[in-house]
């Protein structure tokens, strides 16, 4: 049952991303834009290192502060490696059953980033400085658009994408990263 509501989140994503060109799903295969790929895994990495400039962020994630700096480096190893990948080609496919081992471990990485991130916030509360909060809005908005770029399926598919009131576009250009 678990497994059938996780493709089926991960379709759905999919499924509504395909309408705007953005990632194509037949079967098991799925076709990034490697644009895509590339600016969003820059842009989470220049996001996230953002918000944890910010004075009490870091401290605000104690323990977990290691374990956000792996997640981040791994999700910004994507970009670079899809691009390696498809050579010249704008776009980049792979089966889901089997995604490449630069993906295997991406949703586990985007779940930690925005579980310690939402964290932090919380343990800011309403200390969090308007740039902090947008900063925060920007990374949502940035993990809900890799998710669905790559077609993840599972919780953090269904949730990702609408948790951030921030566009991609807008959420990228705060840290000077072009949308494709």
């Amino acid at each position: 049952m678990i497994a059938r509501r996780s493709l089926a989140a991960g379709l759905l994503c999919a499924t509504a991303l395909a309408a705007c060109g953005t990632v194509t799903v037949s079967g098991t295969t799925v076709t990034v834009n490697v644009a895509q790929a590339v600016a969003y895994s820059s842009g989470i990495y220049a996001l996230v290192n953002s918000f944890l400039a910010f004075p009490g962020v870091a401290k605000a994630l104690g323990s977990s502060l290691p374990a956000v700096q792996t997640a981040l480096n791994d999700i910004a190893a994507v970009g670079p490696a899809v691009q390696v990948a498809a050579g010249n080609a704008q776009t980049f496919s792979f089966n889901s059953a089997s995604p490449p081992s630069f993906l295997a471990s991406l949703t586990a990485d985007l779940g930690v980033l925005r579980a310690d991130v939402q964290a932090a916030m919380t343990v800011l509360g309403s200390g969090a400085t308007p740039q902090v909060t947008t900063y925060y809005q920007a990374t949502l908005a940035v993990i809900g658009a890799i998710t669905a770029l790559f077609a993840i399926g599972g919780t953090l598919a269904a949730t990702a994408p609408s948790q951030s009131s921030m566009s991609v576009k807008d959420a990228l250009a705060l840290v000077h990263v072009k949308a494709p």
